[in-house]
């Protein structure tokens, strides 16, 4: 899914209601930010142009 969770909000709220139990997860590079434990914070490369992983040459 490529929307973010908060998105999805009318329809947590309307499965809530009859009784399911809900849950979403933002994957921690497309959320607008995330704060780990021990005050790591990583914020959103959503859009962001692809780096080449390393050694892979130029090109």
């Amino acid at each position: 899914m490529t929307m973010p969770r908060s998105t999805l909000t009318t329809l947590a709220e309307e499965l809530a209601s009859r009784g399911r139990v809900v849950a979403a997860v933002d994957h921690a590079y497309e959320s607008d930010g995330t704060l780990f434990p021990g005050g790591r914070t990583l914020s959103c490369k959503a859009g962001s142009p692809a780096r080449a992983p390393r050694g892979a040459a130029p090109g």
